[in-house]
């Protein structure tokens, strides 16, 4: 793919987009069907200004999705993923029935923003990279390995975020 002039739609439940490698396209629409990866492979997509696009798209093998763009993008499915997900602009929203609890990395990057609309949506061997110009807006407690902010790793502990959550790194409380 690696061409942000590109324009994509995958709303077919049946469909499958397999990747191999790192991936980029321009504005691409998710709202249903698969995205693989045999290996660790990450699809970088945009979505336009005022879109907000809700999704059922199923991650599966090492797929990572990483959103840019000035729109919302709206994951509503559990992931089977050992791959990531992040946001570098825009709004990356995860509903209570998005979880990712195989996923390795969680970025949330440049003016991007994330909100996670409920607790334990992040697997706890899951590794957060954040910016200080990034959001992150956590409506539940999410327990994960570790939290890096622009690029330093930060200790184990509890991390208050926007909306009430808390980010419990490392073996605190156990």
């Amino acid at each position: 793919l690696n061409n942000d002039s590109t324009r994509g739609i995958l709303d077919n439940a049946d469909a499958t987009l397999s990747i191999t490698g790192d991936q980029s396209i321009g504005n691409l629409t998710l709202t249903a069907g698969t995205i693989s990866s045999e290996t660790s492979g990450a699809l970088s997509f945009a979505t336009a200004d005022g879109i907000a696009t809700n999704s059922s798209v199923k991650l599966t093998g090492g797929a990572s999705l990483f959103k840019r763009g000035n729109g919302t993008f709206v994951q509503d499915l559990m992931a089977e993923t050992t791959g990531g997900i992040g946001v570098g602009e825009g709004k990356l929203v995860l509903t209570g029935n998005a979880r990712f609890p195989n996923s390795t990395v969680f970025k949330v990057l440049g003016n991007g923003r994330a909100e996670l609309e409920a607790r334990n949506l992040l697997g706890k061997n899951t590794k957060v990279y954040m910016e200080t110009t990034a959001v992150l807006d956590l409506a539940g407690d999410q327990r994960v390995k570790e939290l890096y902010v622009d690029g330093v790793r930060q200790c184990d502990g509890i991390y208050r975020f926007s909306g009430g959550g808390r980010l419990m790194v490392g073996n605190i409380g156990l």
